[in-house]
């Protein structure tokens, strides 16, 4: 099962494990405001502010089964009382970005690092449900993070 999902300020996102990581399909759309799905004789139409965005279904699953078997990285515990956190095996020196967002889509948190591990506290922030964007030079990922 997959689930596509819009955001104003995001683009386009799918996830297929029920909504606890999301991979951005719609790169070409990121920021824009998404007014509209429709999926429909095999492409995705997205209606955005600033027109129409076309895509083969086909297409965005076999790049996202790609994208979700080359996921290199673990973010843990989640949920979370307070840190969380992020290892990325074999890519010491490389600058991954990390943004938190909360629900309304507004950034609570960013922070870049090059070692292999990072953390993210959730210490101050009120129990609920939080996105977690990675982001490299080739690849983003966004997780959903929830705190207890």
């Amino acid at each position: 099962d997959y689930l596509l999902i819009g955001s104003i300020a995001s683009g386009v996102f799918l996830s297929n494990d029920y909504g606890n990581t999301w991979i951005n399909i719609g790169n070409k759309i990121e920021g824009l405001t998404v007014n509209s799905f429709e999926i429909s004789n095999g492409y995705i139409f997205v209606g955005t502010s600033q027109g129409v965005w076309k895509r083969p279904l086909s297409e965005i699953f076999y790049n996202i089964n790609e994208t979700v078997s080359k996921m290199d990285f673990n973010l843990y515990p989640n949920p979370t009382e307070s840190i969380s956190y992020l290892y990325f095996p074999g890519t010491e020196g490389q600058t991954k970005n990390v943004t938190l967002f909360n629900l309304s889509g507004q950034v609570i948190q960013k922070c870049s690092f090059k070692t292999e591990s990072s953390t993210i506290d959730l210490s101050e922030f009120k129990t609920g449900i939080y996105f977690v964007r990675i982001s490299s030079d080739t690849k983003q990922y966004e997780l959903k993070l929830i705190k207890l």
